[in-house]
């Protein structure tokens, strides 16, 4: 029996305001513009939603059977939920088992020492689960799976990123499809295709930025989205 629950961490988000729109619109991480988007620092930034938070992701993970050494944040934003992901898997899942190490990626890499010192904080050694808050294009978590892929017997068993905004790379790829050209899946606990429109019905933003994000996945989305009722 499946332990995550989609509609149930839909409902987290959006009651915590993770989706949000913009009238004027804004430039995201990757460069492109938009009229919505995806924010977990409401969630990330307290503990006790924060705890609930890992346990959703644990959950998700549970129902794939990725039980990696050490769960890793792509750094900066996702290193606190990978660190409280690591803590709970270990001591509230495996009874406390040795071997499983608490890592930290480092933003700028070190000029000496060890690879795994260069690299991160921690003693960074086994398989891992690489985690994200949101891809858009992927090109943060596409650079920690290149790190990972330079250094031997530290095994990626998958990326998971909280939401997967489903847009097209500019050489055509989505995320899932450039991440598993390293031999590796990519999963998503939602995506824009599930919680946009939710999200839309409850805010209720306007036509006009209903519209205006239809076209952007016309222009540039894995799928279109349907926010409109035709």
């Amino acid at each position: 029996m499946p332990h995550f629950d989609h509609n149930a961490f839909d409902a987290f988000a959006l009651d915590h305001g993770v989706v949000g729109f913009s009238q004027e619109g804004f430039v995201l991480a990757s460069g492109r513009p938009s009229h919505w988007y995806a924010n977990w620092r409401n969630l990330t930034h307290e503990v006790s939603t924060m705890g609930i938070l890992a346990d959703f992701v644990l959950d998700y993970c549970f129902d794939r059977a990725l039980h990696p050494a050490f769960f890793y944040g792509v750094p900066e934003g996702a290193s606190p939920l990978a660190l409280i992901v690591q803590y709970k898997y270990v001591c509230e899942r495996l009874g406390g088992i040795p071997g499983h190490p608490l890592v930290m990626g480092r933003k700028s890499q070190k000029a000496h020492g060890a690879p795994q010192d260069r690299f991160f904080i921690g003693g960074a050694q086994g398989s891992s689960v690489i985690l994200e808050d949101v891809t858009t294009t992927g090109g943060s978590l596409l650079k920690e799976v290149e790190k990972f892929a330079s250094l031997s017997n530290m095994p990626v068993l998958a990326t998971v990123s909280l939401l997967d905004r489903m847009e097209l790379r500019s050489d055509g790829n989505t995320v899932e499809q450039a991440i598993a050209e390293y031999g590796i899946s990519h999963f998503s606990l939602t995506t824009a295709e599930r919680i946009l429109p939710q999200a839309y019905k409850r805010l209720q933003p306007g036509e006009a930025i209903g519209r205006a994000i239809e076209g952007e996945y016309r222009e540039h989305g894995a799928r279109p989205i349907r926010l409109l009722p035709r």
